[in-house]
């Protein structure tokens, strides 16, 4: 019985602040759009006012923002060796899982279950990395603020890709040295097993041993790895979809029914209060979900802030290729 209340009253409490946001978007003057007359079409659907609405979804911007926190984050060399590390398996703890293994081309770069499997089952699902250039935070939480420095998180992540930073290293003195050096410049010397053990990250005693210098220059060949990744990821850009088209003034680029539901998500449905903007977010943190059975706890945003500051790869940190910093 308390279960069932409990639902009730948050369906109520959601239902209420849905009214009260949808109202303000209503009349509030920073939302207005500027008007645009609709297109001429055979189901009338939508007013001026939508119609303007629906011209904020629509195109992309040129190009994504530039990330000055890396210097080839543009840079087509470093987009092809990206290319190849995002879905190489060699990148992992057992030799088996690679980025694409959750963010799969063939389901938009996303993963299709709920709460994603790599090494091990996560808490959440891997989002579309599908205009991820456009977005100020990664993850869900926001622990990282840039895409290179959330690709390090995953490739250490014990229950994304559970390797470590050594082994890692080591796999691109062996495997890439040639291209790498093309696009950062010398590897450091990572045949000298002694100073460089095959596998290890902080905490772990073999990378403790070693030399700062030494711990630095792996860290080095760690970060272009993830500086490669997001000059590959830049790339993943959604155009010209349907949608797109519809927007262009191709009315019949989408189906009656997706008309329908586009008028809800523009309308009664409030959607567009936190998925507007053409990456149909406003990239901002909102808890509104109900949970369907029992989750582990999540603190959201709330242990990101944590994380993102604590990261010695975060876009303020010693390996941020900002000069402004």
């Amino acid at each position: 019985m308390h279960r069932r209340w409990s639902k009730t009253v948050r369906l109520l409490i959601l239902s209420i602040i849905a009214s009260f946001m949808l109202s303000l978007y209503g009349c509030g003057e920073e939302k207005a759009p500027e008007m645009v007359a609709a297109p001429e079409q055979a189901d009338n659907i939508f007013t001026d006012r939508e119609w303007s609405v629906i011209q904020r979804l629509s195109p992309l911007p040129e190009t994504p923002p530039p990330n000055p926190t890396n210097r080839v984050a543009d840079n087509p060399e470093a987009a092809q060796l990206g290319h190849k590390f995002f879905f190489d398996t060699r990148f992992s703890r057992e030799g088996t899982v690679a980025c694409a293994t959750c963010h799969s081309p063939f389901h938009g770069f996303a993963d299709v279950e709920a709460t994603s499997l790599g090494a091990d089952r996560g808490t959440r699902n891997a989002p579309t990395l599908l205009n991820v250039a456009y977005n100020e935070w990664q993850f869900w939480d926001g622990r990282s603020d840039t895409l290179w420095s959330q690709a390090l998180v995953a490739l250490e992540g014990e229950v994304e890709q559970a390797g470590t930073r050594l082994q890692y290293a080591h796999l691109v003195h062996r495997h890439y040295a040639a291209v790498y050096e093309t696009v950062f410049g010398e590897l450091p010397d990572l045949a000298d097993t002694t100073r460089f053990p095959a596998d290890g990250k902080p905490g772990d005693a073999a990378f403790e041993s070693m030399d700062e210098a030494d711990q630095h220059a792996v860290n080095t060949v760690f970060v272009n790895i993830g500086k490669a990744i997001e000059a590959y990821e830049r790339l993943l850009l959604s155009r010209n979809a349907p949608f797109d088209r519809f927007v262009a003034g191709d009315t019949e680029a989408i189906s009656p029914e997706a008309k329908r539901g586009l008028k809800t998500f523009i309308g009664k449905g409030v959607c567009i209060l936190c998925h507007d903007t053409p990456t149909f977010t406003d990239n901002e943190f909102h808890n509104l979900g109900i949970p369907q059975g029992t989750l582990p706890e999540d603190t959201g945003r709330y242990a990101g802030i944590s994380s993102l500051l604590s990261d010695p790869f975060n876009g303020g940190g010693v390996y941020s290729d900002d000069t402004a910093v």
